[in-house]
């Protein structure tokens, strides 16, 4: 993370939002499984907290191999929670082990010497601050034991531990010790260490099975921002393709080997009858490849799924991505208009639209696309901060600079407003010594302007969101579910990225005219952290302007994105887990403030794994609440590692209130296969200059060996399938140090053996 953010080139904005994705699944362990047992490995659930963990390994690997990134980090920041938490919840640091449990990340291995329900393990003891709880007993046979939640009305079975809480001594150690004798070391920390070395032993065992590729693509280590085009394939689009295909292979060729290239680009097709699917590669010359083969078909004068094709486009690239969609139509599927637009308020994705109005003569059948049509795309352009640009065959290529600016490792928004037409305004905004490559974007028709002073690119910016606090046995704050609320006493936190030294922070809130409407309370939390206190929210849109000194000098940042807040929550799990063919319910909560009012709730889904909910509407008094249920079924046949976004949309009739959740789903077939292969060394040459090894390494009874590589010494590898197993030869020069071999089966299990490279000792 430091060397990202010590680079004046790239901005380490995406890297921490797709950093912050993991922590917030991380943290919403503690709220959506706050009194499951085995997600905190309390009361000794040491067999079902594994499984979590293995499994939720499993569906990592699965949906890496489906190319779902998103997914992957999200379970990942699930089962790290759990990982961490064994270390301080049960008595290992206690029992003296220096080393993570290796038995928690491989469950063909045994967990040992675990409490039997009817062992005593704690002594008796009320009070807080109670020393030495664990038995002399249970330390001197290296006993497995954890404390007893008694926060969520569970009762402790006589002479086990308590975990421990406000006013209730236990064996955890989420907290520094209160009292230590000199030189005693604080068993916090010793958790703390180890949770993080096996946390590092978890990614080590995802890269293996992922390789180095998938593994950096998850984490967001890459040059730069994800790019996504989606495209109108109707008949009608026919003879624009061309030129669409010329426009974004120019944009590809342009940005290629700089730092500005895109991590990933993504593609996403649409017509009037069908959408998808999404194809999506790193790789330029496949991205290439992928435009050549574009086909149009169909259209005539219907309108199209764009608004299909953009969902699709949200739901699969990462956060904070740039979306372009090309058409020459209007939206088929005006109802998922909620949708879409709470999708782009979740992800802060931007979506620009170019849109074709003036046609070929030779285009017969489709009508012309009317500005009215066109209020929509220019309705969601603006709520995430993207264009919204009408062009004809001939201005198309102008639209490749506008595409060509935005496409950056490095864009921040200095400032953004929309006037009423008609009316002169003057409008200043800072341009500190950080930014370059100004640009200004001015929408519209018949404009007449003067610059007086020059946006562009710079590594320094700022993340949002905003949080709500939790109460429980691990109080603390977690993103909000939705808009915020409109009832006031919000809580934002906020983190500045690219600053040396920062003063003077100050952040406002501006309507869409560019004026200030509030100023909240800030306070500093270090490290470019802040938490800003907001008493009441506006009732209308609303973006963030953040201004402040970094090394002295005046800066100014705007979000690009329109905020709202609202009268409506929904509270929902967030993060799922579907098996194939196996239905699962989710309840969730609707509460409303303000008058009553009915409030009509509708469910959108990117694949059809919703059978059906309740209610679709319900009539809700000031600070009512109902309960509904989403009952959940992915297909038997749908692949593990297959993913679906779930949005909940509620909005009242009369006040026209809305706000929407949003359900993650990862699908994951049922795997027998857990053991890793093995590696067995059949003979060692040292012979130098040359050194070489023979392997045979073998996956038993399991789906087979997939592939075999190896890391650290530089030489030179072959490989020879037999009945049984896999002989592998390996040469490199004795100068080299050390080399890993890496052997993964078709379910993802690894296997590692290690080899020091040392030269012998000459003969005397």
């Amino acid at each position: 993370m430091k060397a990202l953010e010590d680079r004046k080139d790239v901005s380490a904005v995406k890297f921490r939002e797709l950093l912050d994705e993991i922590i917030t699944a991380n943290t919403l362990v503690d709220v959506d499984f706050y009194s499951s047992a085995p997600h905190h490995f309390h009361n000794e659930a040491f067999i079902q907290g594994r499984e979590l963990i293995t499994k939720g390994v499993v569906s990592i690997r699965a949906s890496l191999r489906e190319d779902k990134m998103a997914a992957a980090r999200r379970t990942l920041g699930t089962i790290s929670h759990s990982l961490q938490d064994f270390y301080s919840h049960s008595d290992w640091i206690e029992l003296g082990n220096t080393k993570p449990y290796a038995s928690l990340l491989r469950a063909d291995l045994p967990l040992e010497n675990i409490a039997d329900v009817g062992t005593r393990t704690c002594r008796d003891c009320e009070g807080y601050d109670c020393k030495n709880l664990i038995l002399p007993n249970i330390l001197k046979t290296h006993t497995l034991t954890s404390g007893y939640n008694t926060e969520d009305g569970t009762s402790i079975p006589p002479g086990k531990c308590h975990h421990g809480g406000l006013f209730d001594s236990g064996i955890n150690k989420d907290d520094p010790a209160t009292s230590l004798a000199p030189g005693e070391p604080d068993p916090h920390d010793l958790a703390a260490k180890l949770a993080t070395e096996a946390t590092v032993d978890l990614l080590r065992n995802i890269r293996n099975t992922a390789g180095d590729h998938l593994f950096l693509k998850m984490l967001g280590i890459s040059r730069s921002t994800a790019v996504c085009f989606v495209i109108d394939t109707t008949g009608s689009m026919g003879d624009d393709i061309a030129e669409v295909r010329r426009l974004t292979n120019e944009i590809v060729d342009r940005k290629q080997g700089t730092n500005d290239e895109p991590s990933l680009y993504i593609l996403v097709l649409f017509n009037d009858t069908d959408v998808g699917p999404v194809k999506g590669t790193a790789n330029v010359d496949e991205f290439k490849k992928m435009l050549a083969e574009i086909v149009v078909d169909g259209g005539g004068d219907e309108p199209a799924k764009s608004l299909s094709g953009l969902q699709l486009a949200l739901t699969t690239a990462p956060p904070s991505s740039e979306i372009y969609l090309f058409t020459d139509a209007s939206a088929k599927d005006k109802e998922l208009e909620g949708a879409v637009r709470f999708l782009i308020s979740s992800t802060k994705s931007k979506v620009s639209f170019l849109l074709k109005n003036i046609l070929s003569r030779r285009r017969k059948r489709r009508s012309v696309v009317s500005n009215r049509d066109n209020i929509l795309y220019k309705k969601l352009a603006k709520l995430s901060g993207g264009l919204a640009n009408e062009v004809s065959k001939s201005t198309l290529p102008l639209a490749t600079s506008v595409i060509m600016d935005t496409v950056s490792s490095s864009l921040v928004n200095l400032f953004q407003v929309s006037v009423d037409p008609g009316r002169d305004k003057t409008f200043s905004f800072l341009v500190d010594p950080s930014v370059h490559n100004v640009s200004i974007y001015i929408i519209g028709f018949s404009a007449s302007f003067t610059l007086k002073s020059p946006t562009g690119h710079s590594v320094l910016d700022f993340l949002y969101k905003f949080i709500r606090y939790f109460e429980g046995l691990h109080p603390g704050f977690v993103e909000t579910e939705g808009r915020p609320s409109a009832e006031g006493n919000s809580t934002l936190m906020l983190r500045v990225v690219g600053a040396d030294s920062l003063s003077g922070v100050e952040l406002s809130v501006l309507d869409p005219r560019g004026s200030s409407t509030l100023r909240p309370s800030m306070r500093e939390l270090g490290r470019g952290m802040f938490f800003a206190f907001f008493p009441t929210l506006p009732a209308g849109q609303f973006t963030l302007q953040l201004r402040g000194k970094n090394d002295g000098h005046q800066f100014q940042r705007q979000s690009p994105q329109r905020l709202e807040a609202s009268q409506i929550s929904i509270q929902v799990q967030r993060i799922l887990i579907l098996h194939p063919g196996v239905p699962l319910s989710v309840p969730f909560n609707v509460t409303a403030s303000g008058d009553m009012d009915t409030v009509t709730i509708q469910v959108r889904a990117t694949q059809n794994f919703v059978a059906s909910f309740t209610p679709s509407s319900v009539k809700l008094a000031a600070g009512g609440s109902a309960m509904g249920s989403l009952k959940l079924l992915a297909p038997p046949s749908t692949p593990s590692g297959s993913d679906c976004t779930i949005t909940i949309v509620a909005e009242s009739h009369r006040k026209r209130q809305s706000n929407y959740a949003i359900v993650h789903t990862t699908v994951m077939s049922m795997i027998t296969d857990l053991k890793p292969p093995t590696c067995v060394e059949l003979h060692r040459s040292p012979k130098c200059p040359i050194w070489e090894i023979s392997l045979a390494m073998s996956d038993g009874d399991g789906t087979g060996i997939e592939k075999i590589f190896h890391r650290g010494a530089d030489g030179n590898i072959t490989s020879t399938v037999t009945d049984k197993e896999t002989l592998v030869t390996f040469s490199t020069s004795c100068f080299e140090e050390s080399v890993e071999f890496v052997a993964v089966d078709h379910v993802g299990n690894a296997g590692t053996c290690s080899f020091t490279i040392s030269t012998p000792p000459k003969s005397t």
